[in-house]
């Protein structure tokens, strides 16, 4: 992991917590919680990410990816993630399908996990993806961020 002391972290006095619901037990030898601490450290700050006081990382499957975007958008099939923010108390849930993670990944399982982080955070940021401009620069960013933290080949 690379390191550097660009910026504070806006979200010091947020709980991390990663939630593992998908089976595959070699996720907890990834060691993601620290990655996706460092996350923070390379974010754009926010008033919204400064007054969070819980960050919730679920990493799921296909199947409970599809229950929640069925319950939350009313529509069917998989997603890579999910970005939920809540107002009381100010939290956040992100969901990330570790399946949809492995199909897409052009480098290692660990780094698209944190990706995917990152995008999420970005979604809750305001950042959209909903055309093709706003998807390269919105996917440029979350690599500008991400090679902050690993080093990509």
């Amino acid at each position: 992991m690379q390191t550097g002391s660009r910026g504070k972290i806006p979200v010091a006095c947020a709980k991390l917590r990663l939630l593992y619901l998908h089976p595959d037990s070699s996720l907890k030898k990834l060691q993601l919680k620290q990655y996706l601490v460092a996350v923070h450290r390379h974010i754009p700050t926010s008033s919204l990410l400064n007054k969070v006081k819980d960050i919730s990382i679920v990493l799921c499957g296909d199947q409970e990816i599809r229950r929640v975007k069925r319950m939350f958008w009313g529509r069917p099939g998989v997603t890579d993630v999910v970005s939920l923010a809540y107002l009381d108390p100010p939290s956040i849930e992100i969901i990330i399908n570790v399946e949809q993670a492995r199909r897409q990944t052009p480098w290692g399982v660990r780094q698209e996990i944190v990706f995917l982080y990152i995008h999420g955070i970005l979604h809750i940021l305001g950042h959209r993806d909903n055309n093709a401009k706003n998807r390269a620069r919105m996917l440029g960013l979350g690599l500008k961020i991400l090679r902050q933290i690993f080093i990509l080949d």
